[in-house]
């Protein structure tokens, strides 16, 4: 069996706190869900990438 390097095109960050991978390979595309387990901490802010990069003056991050 032949392993091809993977790494993701995409990932998006869910308001539930799911991520979703997009990976796209020469022989097609895969997306994987990771969801998180169930924990008593603070929701995790989805924008706050793109917070940090326009903190630093890198805009067309939103």
């Amino acid at each position: 069996m032949e392993v091809m390097d993977a790494a993701s095109e995409y990932v998006v960050l869910t308001d539930d706190e799911a991520v979703i991978s997009i990976v796209d390979q020469s022989f097609g595309i895969g997306i994987l869900v990771l969801k998180p387990e169930k924990t008593d901490h603070e929701p995790v802010d989805v924008n706050a990438s793109d917070k940090m990069l326009t903190e630093f003056g890198i805009e067309g991050a939103q």
